[in-house]
């Protein structure tokens, strides 16, 4: 019978030394014996490990692009003004040259797809070119709502909990609120403090950055789609005495979060809560989660998900 073995080798790809688990076959014997798919695969590793070294996209990374575009080779390549061979190569695991690199990367780019549609739609079908228009102008939408700069690498390394709503509540009312403190002890301006409304758009983008990072909640709450925008009941209870009050941390004894979570905490309070309250409405108002929901119903967090990685990832 045979059986797939792995073994650590170090070999050059085009005058670059790397180390890598190479997939051997052998039979009933212990022999090692040819076998061509395994073959594929192990150079397909390979190479794209030596697209990391050297900086080129992997070939796992086109394809991703190309999709994301809905288009299938012949689209894609027509576009960039390249032949459908060549890309067809590059995805089956073939080093591309820099410059082919270069336009590939660029197309991730909305605008700079949008440009390249532009100089050879006259190669493409009507249907073709709306079709990949209307998916630029969903993708340029959702980077109007790439509001934080989130390093997913890092993130999901640290250790993440779901943790009580009330508390954090609580860290983001005092993370704020601190951060006012220090820009008036700094440059001697003072904005207000945190307000509830302010509160409860942060805690909605808490939510849906920890859901897309972690494919978690940050807090186990779910979070309903009112008239005005996302919130999550109980803090809107919690707070409803103060209106349109700045808040003040109510508790010193705030249960204790995970890395992760005070992570995410800080980015959203640092980007988003940079925003004023209206700015937060109009935004929240304009994303899927709450537009897609029936008003004074729960928003699903699968919903939340999906759109948070759309946006994010």
């Amino acid at each position: 019978m045979e059986n797939i073995k792995k073994r650590n080798v170090t070999t050059q790809v085009r005058g670059v030394e790397l180390n890598f688990d190479e997939n051997y076959m052998i039979n009933e014997f212990g022999e090692e014996v040819y076998n061509r798919d395994i073959e594929i695969a192990n150079d397909i590793e390979l190479f794209n490990l030596y697209k990391k070294n050297v900086g080129l996209l992997c070939t796992n990374e086109i394809v991703e692009i190309r999709e994301e575009y809905g288009l299938n080779q012949k689209e894609y390549a027509t576009i960039l003004g390249l032949g459908e061979v060549t890309i067809n190569r590059i995805e089956k695991g073939s080093i591309q040259s820099k410059s082919i690199d270069s336009m590939m990367k660029m197309s991730k780019n909305v605008e700079s797809m949008e440009s390249t549609l532009e100089n050879n739609k006259d190669k493409l079908g009507d249907e073709t070119i709306a079709r990949v228009q209307e998916t630029i102008e969903r993708k340029k939408n959702l980077d109007k709502h790439k509001i934080a700069d989130i390093d997913y690498d890092l993130l999901e390394k640290i250790e993440f909990k779901t943790a009580d709503v009330l508390d954090v509540a609580e860290q983001v009312i005092a993370r704020y609120n601190t951060h006012v403190d220090q820009i008036e002890e700094s440059y001697h301006e003072k904005d207000g403090y945190i307000t509830h409304l302010k509160l409860q758009k942060l805690l909605y983008y808490i939510q849906g950055v920890a859901s897309s990072i972690y494919g978690k909640k940050a807090f186990n709450e779910d979070i309903c789609a009112w008239e005005y925008g996302p919130v999550v009941p109980s803090v809107y209870q919690m707070y409803k005495k103060n209106g349109n009050k700045s808040l003040l941390v109510k508790s010193k004894a705030v249960g204790e979060l995970s890395e992760g979570l005070n992570q995410i905490i800080d980015i959203v309070v640092d980007s988003y809560g940079s925003l004023t309250a209206s700015r937060l409405v109009t935004l929240t108002h304009d994303e899927s989660p709450w537009k897609d929901t029936i008003k004074d119903e729960y928003i699903e967090f699968e919903v939340l998900k999906n759109y948070f990685d759309s946006v994010y990832k």
